[in-house]
């Protein structure tokens, strides 16, 4: 079994009535903290 601090789920589906959602996501920056969390696991 594996034994982990840090698991992140999330869910990428917006309404189409919000097409704004993300419009500024920094893919690197996201990068960057996930692997500061020491996160071993991502869940979508």
């Amino acid at each position: 079994m594996l034994d982990f601090k840090y698991s992140l789920f999330f869910d990428n589906h917006a309404m189409k009535a919000c097409p704004d959602v993300g419009a500024n996501f920094d893919a690197q920056k996201f990068v960057a903290e996930v692997k500061s969390a020491s996160t071993l696991t991502i869940q979508h």
